[in-house]
């Protein structure tokens, strides 16, 4: 069912990164996961790679964090990221100076489009020498897996176990491991069950920013009181480099 891709094309992003959807409760709530993450970590300057338009790196600046991104994909940053986001190139192809200039790599809903993630994460290991902390966000539960992950090719959803075995075989050191989300792993699971597709097209939440401020809110709430391990739609994993 999962077509055989490991990057975004033009209209995948448009499809993915309008501008404005960084107010919708989803984005809201991830934003809050990753900076959670990225604050229980011992600081240092953070590159997100395969960053998109700069989502993520924006919403991390105006939280007070040293982030730029970088991007295979020639994109079109988002308004407020242009500085901080490079697209048309590899991590690893940024000069050498640069590349030491970062403690953290972020990849934020990367790895399901690898089918091979071990010598990627192994690779950017290597290319910057004073890297400290990988912190990674990736959809969960194969059983929820739909025409959503098709068409923008992902490989596979994860578990916490199958992530760890990730960690495992590029020798990290896994930190901290958390499904979440956990509010829409049943809708999911029932529209599969229906046979209903899900939108693939992302939409910014015109006129309705109090009402995903609100549902942000709750799903900040769920995090907080619903034990990690709780099946969730989503999860956020931290890891130090061993030497």
């Amino acid at each position: 069912m999962i077509r055989k891709t490991t990057e975004f094309h033009t209209q995948n992003f448009v499809e993915a990164y309008p501008d404005g959807v960084e107010g919708h409760y989803w984005h809201r709530h991830r934003h809050y996961v990753i900076a959670r993450a990225l604050s229980r970590l011992d600081g240092g300057r953070m590159l997100e790679v395969g960053c998109g338009r700069g989502v993520v790196v924006r919403d991390l600046r105006a939280r007070g964090f040293d982030c730029d991104g970088v991007e295979l994909a020639p994109v079109t940053p988002m308004p407020g990221a242009e500085r901080f986001v490079q697209g048309g190139v590899e991590a690893t192809e940024l000069l050498e100076t640069r590349c030491a200039e970062y403690q953290v790599i972020g990849l934020f809903d990367v790895l399901e489009h690898l089918s091979e993630p071990y010598g990627f994460i192994t690779n950017l290991v290597r290319g910057f020498p004073d890297l400290k902390h990988l912190l990674f966000t990736v959809p969960a539960r194969m059983e929820l897996c739909s025409n959503y992950d098709e068409h923008y090719g992902h490989f596979r959803r994860y578990t916490l176990e199958s992530l760890n075995d990730v960690f495992a075989c590029c020798h990290l050191n896994p930190l901290e491991a958390r499904y979440f989300f956990r509010s829409l792993y049943l809708p999911c699971r029932l529209l599969l069950l229906a046979r209903r597709a899900r939108a693939v097209r992302h939409r910014a939440p015109v006129g309705f920013l109090p009402l995903h401020g609100l549902i942000a809110w709750l799903l900040k709430l769920e995090f907080h009181l619903v034990p990690p391990r709780v099946p969730g739609t989503s999860i956020i994993a931290s890891c130090a480099v061993q030497f």
